[in-house]
């Protein structure tokens, strides 16, 4: 699936947001090696490649999410299926039985995960775009960026939509991009979750509830209170 993961240092720890995933033998993985290749980039049985980050626990108790710019140029037929695609993100999510609750936020208020439908199609380069880190990355259906602190606690993020995603297949981009948001960075090569795992890299997009290792790996980053 479409998925964005690149590590870019900053003053008290780092962002991320380019394509990321790890290859596997198209089989299951054990739940040890489906998490920590989710979270960290670690190959089945070996170390972390990367940091474990995660919203702060104050804040995932109470994580809130938006919309908060459409471009004029974005496509009005395409704009309600990606609000609907919004709520099931966060119902899905919310079910997972993990220490993490999602809300849209209100009107007034700067939402946590704040997410674009930009005037931008897929494969074109990004430009233009308020956050300086994205601009010159090529854009795919959707993409998250995300940013932490020296402490690997998460502390804002951002998801943009392309102006010509499909929208039979925004609920499974949106589940996709609001759960990488959280911390599950990497993607899974293996046709073997093509079907099995909203992070599986090849994918059709079809995936639009949270498979069972999916719904384990939240709960291991975030365990229930």
């Amino acid at each position: 699936m479409i998925r964005w993961l690149c590590a870019v240092l900053l003053w008290l720890g780092a962002s991320a947001g380019a394509q990321d995933y790890i290859s596997v033998p198209d089989a299951p993985l054990s739940d040890d090696d489906f998490y920590n290749l989710v979270s960290c980039a670690a190959a089945p049985g070996g170390p972390c490649a990367k940091s474990r980050v995660r919203w702060a626990e104050e804040k995932a108790s109470d994580l809130s999410l938006s919309i908060i710019d459409i471009h004029q140029n974005y496509p009005r037929l395409l704009r309600t299926p990606i609000r609907r695609a919004l709520f099931q993100a966060i119902t899905e999510v919310n079910g997972a039985g993990a220490g993490l609750h999602l809300r849209r936020a209100d009107p007034d208020e700067t939402p946590d995960i704040a997410i674009y439908l930009v005037d931008q199609k897929i494969g074109s380069t990004i430009r233009s775009f308020p956050e300086p880190e994205l601009n010159g990355n090529e854009m795919p259906a959707a993409m998250f960026w995300i940013w932490w602190n020296g402490k690997n606690e998460i502390q804002r993020a951002v998801v943009l939509f392309a102006r010509d995603a499909r929208s039979e297949e925004v609920q499974s981009i949106m589940l996709e991009e609001v759960v990488q948001s959280t911390g599950l960075m990497t993607d899974i090569a293996s046709s073997w979750y093509t079907s099995r795992s909203i992070f599986a890299e090849f994918s059709d997009n079809t995936v639009t509830r949270l498979q069972p290792q999916d719904i384990m790996s939240l709960r291991r980053h975030y365990p229930p209170q």
